[in-house]
């Protein structure tokens, strides 16, 4: 048994192609793709890092809206601070376990020290 679309030709194949692609292309994404440092950013995040944020006073959560933090660096960031005191500057995560210069110069244009 033939399928139904048969009957038409391939013009019902080739129809919803066209809708399926236009449907696609017409569809907001919901993440940004931030050239500078070539990572995604959610809507959510974008909205905390219009501006930049503190590492003394941020918390887990709002530490990792930064791109090339995840909840574990976050995590041990906020512990850091908790036993060790305020950060006197942001080349002082480098005294995180797991955060290194490449994660710095890649943070560094989300966060600050106040």
């Amino acid at each position: 048994m033939k399928p139904f679309w048969n009957k038409f030709g391939g013009s019902v194949t080739l129809v919803a192609i066209v809708f399926a692609a236009a449907f696609i292309l017409n569809t907001p994404t919901s993440v940004k793709y931030n050239l500078e440092t070539g990572t995604t950013v959610s809507p959510e995040a974008q909205v905390l890092l219009e501006k930049k944020i503190d590492i003394n006073s941020s918390s887990e959560g709002a530490l990792t809206a930064v791109p090339g933090i995840g909840k574990t660096t976050a995590k041990k960031i906020v512990e850091f601070r908790n036993k060790n005191g305020r950060f006197d500057s942001i080349e002082e995560l480098d005294n995180v376990r797991g955060v290194g210069e490449k994660t710095i110069e890649k943070i560094r244009p989300y966060v600050e020290v106040r």
